[in-house]
């Protein structure tokens, strides 16, 4: 167990630790006295100085029982300190964090340590100056994470926004080339499959959007006139574009007749493929040539 007392003579602040043992039956206590005042305040001297800090020991009262600050001056002020414990017990935390409204200047923090089980309350009073420039310092600190944050996100934007936009100017030109062609089939050449590109409205409901490439060839065959059909199967069908796409370039079609109700109209079905653009995948683009071809059959 451990008392703390002041001398009554000498005026001496007594730390005395006991503790009560049996021996032969009988109680026996031994004790020690700890005086204050012949604890070396040097020990504490220089890092008081450098971090301008003041550590305070006191009882559940407030009685100052040992400082690195100026004991004597400590002692005059001891009211605040039963101020202080008054607000630390209103808080019933451990450890804590409360400011020191009872100081004239310089104003200081306290940091408590308030532990019933050694019977003393520990305190470091730090200037509030040295804290708020802590806290300055940490806010600048945040401030240029969340700029440099935002710089990145501005960046990553930026460069999104010049990649989307290069994307839609290859788009509108895709479709400025492409605008002369009523059907646009994308063949994947291994797995004899095509994915719609583009359909025009009278002959979509035909034309699956994803489906075999040699269906699909099969139900143009139908409508292809019959005198040139054997050259549209042989020159379409996924055998002769996989032996045609072993180049690699290809620019290959031609002109074929097709039936509707009306008659025979002219289409020109081109086979397009690039090898250093996609290796494993051919356009097949059909286009109406009925006004050129009739023109020219007509000169």
């Amino acid at each position: 167990m451990i008392i703390f007392y002041v001398q009554v003579i000498k005026k001496d602040y007594v730390f005395t630790i006991y503790k009560k043992i049996k021996v032969n039956d009988k109680i026996v206590i031994i004790a020690s006295d700890i005086i204050v005042n012949t604890l070396k305040q040097e020990w504490f001297k220089n890092s008081a100085e450098f971090n301008k800090n003041i550590y305070i020991l006191t009882n559940f009262k407030g009685d100052v029982v040992f400082t690195t600050f100026n004991i004597d001056l400590v002692i005059n002020e001891q009211y605040r300190f039963y101020n202080v414990i008054k607000e630390i017990e209103k808080r019933n935390t451990k450890v804590g964090l409360i400011h020191d409204k009872y100081s004239i200047s310089p104003k200081y923090g306290i940091f408590y340590l308030y532990d019933k089980s050694n019977h003393f309350v520990s305190m470091v009073a730090v200037p509030l100056s040295v804290i708020n420039g802590s806290f300055n310092r940490l806010f600048l600190y945040y401030l240029i994470i969340i700029i440099i944050l935002a710089l990145i996100v501005g960046i990553i934007y930026y460069n999104e926004k010049k990649h989307k936009d290069k994307i839609d100017f290859s788009n509108n030109i895709i479709n400025i080339v492409g605008s002369p062609y009523y059907l646009i089939l994308c063949i994947n050449i291994k797995k004899d499959r095509y994915i719609r590109i583009k359909c025009s409205e009278d002959i979509i409901k035909f034309i699956p959007a994803d489906d075999s490439y040699s269906n699909i060839n099969k139900l143009i065959s139908m409508v292809v006139e019959k005198g040139t059909l054997l050259d549209f199967t042989e020159a379409f069908s996924i055998e002769n574009i996989r032996k045609l796409t072993e180049s690699d370039k290809v620019d290959f079609g031609g002109d074929f007749q097709y039936i509707l109700m009306e008659g025979y109209k002219w289409i020109n079905i081109r086979l397009l493929y690039d090898k250093a653009v996609e290796k494993d995948y051919a356009v097949l683009c059909f286009k109406e040539r009925d006004i050129e071809k009739n023109e020219n059959l007509s000169i």
